[in-house]
Formats: structure tokens, sequence, C-alpha cells
């Protein structure tokens, strides 16, 4: 496409004004995949002036002028406005699944379609769910759109990269995010968000292990409040055996959730935090603190300091330099935190890496029940408040510890 758009760009000769523009969903995203091979490609023979100084435009948006009076434009849509206003003869929307669902209708449309000038448009992207890109898709593969003025193409990293890699990541990916992001399926997001999860399969007793770091992971909130707490053991031989019955494998090291707090109402940080305190303060290792970066939307501000602050400020005496901070200072995106999540949970290759304590039945409770809303991949908030919390909170850890593709590891996709 980088190609496509230069090799037109450079030979137009209809208008004096030609623009051909290269878009993604944000300015830093279009910058980042384009500028530096587009200014590579063009020769400075075709430049205007024939001097790059003045013929590129690095502040955005990056912009190369040429001296048949055509323009090669960055742009990112996160703006619309970015590129609107004037006739469009090439554009490329890269990561169109990634674009608000309106931008091609009233941003683009109206720019190819000026009278006598028609303009052209490639999308390009992997699938996001069944958003726009697919409706899109389905109405060019039920044949409602012209096969005159539409195509569409189809290929799958499966075809593009060696087998070993393939199962590689099938090995990491849990099967609905595999089918989406190798096998370039518009799968349906919808229902379940934890979908990998089984309690015939997840839920075994695993016993603490005095000997390795705990994991406390919250969500902050009120009603309820709520903490997970966690370990990374060795699977031990009772839990082979249980594999070897359900027909799944089982890595060396496993994450363990092996006990939860949950104050239905009326609680705080402080309150979740002394539950903690109360019942692992014996724990003799290191405590590492994960969970929400920000706090939550219902915070004890009210009681004392940030939420973050009243934990510490309760655990910090019980563990001293054992306790250790280990909160992202961001939040990770929604979709790929559920999907670390999911991969831990069971991945496409049926190994599974999580497992639950019978007595966890509000973690259980949450897993089972956690649905995404329709379309778009979020998690949808049940009304009464009381779902999410809990598994959140182990989302916040699996995405920090155990994400998409592994810590150290690098996979090309």
């Amino acid at each position: 496409m980088k190609r496509e758009g230069v090799i037109k760009a450079l030979t137009f000769t209809g208008f004096p004004d030609g623009r051909f523009i290269f878009a993604a969903p944000t300015q830093q995203q279009a910058k980042d995949i384009f500028w530096d091979d587009l200014k590579a490609m063009v020769p400075d023979w075709a430049l205007l002036g024939g001097d790059r100084k003045t013929a590129i435009q690095e502040s955005s948006p990056q912009t190369i002028k040429l001296a048949n009076g055509a323009r090669i434009i960055v742009a990112g849509l996160d703006r619309p406005q970015r590129i609107e206003g004037s006739p469009i003869d090439w554009i490329l929307l890269d990561e169109f699944a990634d674009m608000k669902p309106m931008t091609f209708d009233e941003s683009i449309l109206p720019a190819i379609s000026t009278l006598g000038r028609p303009g052209q448009v490639r999308f390009s992207g992997k699938p996001r769910g069944r958003n726009h890109y697919y409706e899109l898709y389905q109405r060019l593969r039920l044949g409602e759109l012209s096969d005159e003025d539409w195509a569409y193409h189809h290929w799958t990293s499966a075809e593009l990269l060696p087998a070993s890699q393939i199962a590689k990541l099938k090995r990491s990916m849990d099967p609905i995010s595999f089918e989406q992001e190798i096998m370039a399926s518009f799968v349906n997001f919808t229902g379940r968000a934890y979908y990998t999860y089984d309690d015939d399969i997840n839920v075994f007793e695993i016993d603490y292990v005095p000997g390795e770091d705990l994991v406390f992971a919250l969500d902050f909130n009120q009603s309820p409040g709520t903490a997970t707490v966690m370990q990374e053991v060795n699977a031990p031989p009772a839990l082979r055996a249980h594999a070897r019955k359900k027909g799944i494998t089982i890595p060396e090291r496993i994450t363990n959730i092996l006990d939860e707090v949950y104050i239905p109402r009326g609680s705080n940080s402080r309150m979740v935090a002394q539950r903690l305190a109360e019942d692992w303060g014996p724990h003799k290792g290191e405590v590492h603190l994960y969970g929400d970066p920000a706090g939550g939307a219902k915070t004890s501000s009210s009681v004392h300091g940030s939420d973050w602050e009243l934990v510490t400020e309760v655990l910090s005496p019980v563990y001293g330099d054992r306790l250790a901070e280990m909160w992202p200072r961001s939040h990770p995106p929604v979709r790929a935190r559920i999907n670390a999540v999911n991969t831990r949970i069971r991945t496409a290759g049926d190994e599974v890496s999580l497992f639950v304590s019978p007595r966890c039945r509000y973690t259980r409770t949450d897993f089972e029940g956690v649905v995404l809303k329709e379309g778009t991949g979020e998690i949808e908030k049940d009304k009464d408040g009381k779902l999410t919390h809990l598994s959140d909170g182990v989302g916040y850890y699996i995405a920090e510890r155990w994400p998409i593709g592994g810590r150290g590891e690098s996979f090309q996709v």
C-alpha cells in the first residue's frame, strides 16, 4: 500500500492539488507506520523545488509536497478534521477496525465523492470483533456493494510465518484471540468475557506454599470491597493427575488463586487491607501488590489518602521491606487484559496455567458471570455492581506478569 500510494502520487496528473493520504487511528500510529518509509520512497527529483528541507513537513500532519502539485499526507483519524475540506484522490485507512465507526461515512466518503473527481480508498487491518469493519466485510461478501467498485482480500499469519512460529503462538494465546490475531477471523467477542474458564477444569485445591511470594490483587470499590490472593507455584503431582484426567496440559509453574476477600457492603481500601493482614500476616516471604493504577471510581479518599496509600499504610507495618509495590502505573487496554487472563486460563493449545481454590466462590462467579458489551469487546458492568471487581484485580496482575507473548520473548505477527 505504501508503494501503491507513492507511485500514484508521483504520477498524478488529473488535478494540480492531488491529495494522497496514509491514515491510522491516531497521529502517532500513522507516523510510526508510514512516515520514515514514505520519505525514503520519494526521490529528490519528485519533490517540490527538489529540496527535502522545504518540501518535507515534519510537524503534524506530516506532509511531503511534490513537484506535480500533489501532497502525500500522514494523518491520524482520531481527529478526522485533519483531512476534511478538500477532495481526496487516494487514501489508505490502516487498522480500520480501530477507527471510530462513522469516520468513513462522515469524513472520507464526501471527500472521495467529488463530482468529476472520484477518489480511491484502501482499507486494511486485523479484525476487531464484529464491528464496522465486519459490517463492511459482510456487505462485500453478500454482494451488497458493486463488484466493479469494491473488492476484498484476506490472508492469515499462518500463510506467512513458519509452522513452528504458528505452533508457538497457539500455545501462548487463548483460542479466540488466536483466531482473530493469527487467522484473521471476524470472531464475535460478545458473551462471557472469560470464556476459557471451566469450573470443572480450573477449580482445584492447591496448598499454600510458605516459601513462595504472595500476590495481593486489588480492584478498589466499596460495595463490595475485594481482593484476591495468589501464588506462582510448581504444579503438584495431584494437579498433574487432574490434568491427565481432563485431557489438558499444564506447565511446570502455575498461577494459584488460593484466597479472596469479599466485603459485601460499606467497605473501603483500609478494611480490605486489614482483612488481608489478618488472614495472611504470618507469611514470611515477599508480598507483591497489584491492581487498579487509578484506584477506581469510588475511592476511599474520604477516609484518608489515596487507595494505594491506605493499603500500604496498613500492610507496611506487617511485612516491612518484604512488601513490594508492583501495580502498573497506567491502565492496560481492557481487551489486552481480558486476552491475557483467557490465555492464562487456557490456551488454544489446551495448556492450562491458572487454577482457583474451591473456596473462592466469588472469584469463580466472576469468571463465569462477567460478560462483554455487544459488538465492543468491553466489559459490561452489572447493574448491582457485584461482578467484575475480583476478576479485574486478577486481570491487572496477569496482564502485567503474564502478558500475551510473555516477558522477554518477541513474536513477529
